[in-house]
Parts: C-alpha cells; structure tokens; sequence
C-alpha cells in the first residue's frame, strides 16, 4: 500500500483555490470551488453541508442594537474583517457596495475567526463569522449575533479532490472520516445537510 501522510494548511478561499489548482494541496474543504480553468473537470466536488455567515458584536456593544439592523447602518462602525479572497468578505463588501456605500475599511485584518471573536468579546469591534464558530462564545453570553438586512446567507462548505487520489486505499478513509465528521456536525448543530 502507499503511504499516506497529512498535512494541514488553513487560508482564505482564495489562498486555498491557487494552491489546489496549482497542485500544492490534494484535498480542499471550502465555500468555495476550486480551481478554474480547463482542470475544473479532472476535480470532484461534494457538498458537506450549508452554514450561515453572521455579523458579531459583544454581548454588552450598546452601538448595536438588538433590533434587525441594515448593514449599510453599521458600516461606520470598527470592524474586524476577514482579507479580501475570503468568501465572507467579498459577499460582505458586495452588499456593502449594492446599499451604495464604500467598502468596509477594517481596522484589523485576520483570517483567524476565532482570534477575532475573542477581540470582539472584549470590544467594541464588529465581525463577520462562519455561525458555528460563533456559537460558542455566543452561548457564554459573550458575543451576539446581529441580525442584518440583508443577512450574509448561507453558503456551502465543499469537499473537493482529484479523483487520482482514490488510487491509494488510505485516502479513501480519509474522505468517509470527514464526511462522517460533517454528518455529525449537521446532527449536533442542525446545519443544513449536503444536497
């Protein structure tokens, strides 16, 4: 049998298209769908599950109201953004843009959510979030989810690899171990299933 050996690497959406349609990763889990050009038939694409992409503030931000808000209200506000190639950010800066407002100039740049949640917690910075990521600091009364208008959406978390790589058995188990992983997580957090 042929060896097999993991290796992680975390970055945008972006960052992470260019390495896999470069060849530098094997195996992608994003929202978006990588690659582009002509190897986009050589590549499978299985959707794990859909989550939504929600606005946070500390629990106590009294600048926020707990109303529905418009994001366009909110622009002037500091925020904590992903860089630009993240999906959150472009949908971000797109309905930013349809309100008819300048894009979102962030005071911090992170792609580290879970770092920005906790400046968050103890701020007055605005974020944007996968809904999962926030929940739990959200359940310990420490962020809050702001309800927007329009609201991020939902976007589909893809699974996404060369069909080539079937060829060694232990990749296999590899893909049913993450599938599985997104089945649990749909259980337990009541995400969207895979269509």
């Amino acid at each position: 049998t042929s060896r097999f050996r993991l290796q992680i690497s975390v970055g945008n959406s972006a960052e992470l298209t260019e390495s896999f349609d470069a060849g530098r990763l094997d195996v992608v889990i994003s929202r978006r769908v990588a690659p582009t050009g002509d190897s986009i038939h050589e590549v499978r694409a299985e959707k794990l599950y859909s989550e939504r992409t929600v606005v946070v503030c500390s629990y106590a931000n009294s600048k926020v109201n707990r109303r529905r808000v418009s994001i366009a209200e909110l622009t002037s506000l500091p925020w904590i953004l992903p860089r630009r190639g993240s999906y959150s950010r472009d949908v971000m800066d797109a309905i930013v843009s349809l309100a008819g407002q300048m894009p979102v100039v962030p005071v911090i740049e992170s792609n580290q959510f879970e770092s920005s949640l906790w400046v968050v917690a103890t701020s007055g910075f605005l974020s944007i979030a996968p809904e999962l990521a926030a929940r739990r600091l959200e359940g310990l009364r420490l962020i809050r989810s702001v309800a927007t208008t329009p609201s991020l959406g939902d976007s589909p978390l893809m699974l996404q690899y060369r069909p080539r790589q079937l060829a060694n058995p232990e990749f296999e188990r590899f893909l049913e171990a993450i599938r599985n992983a997104a089945s649990n997580l749909r259980k337990v957090r009541r995400l969207k299933p895979a269509a």
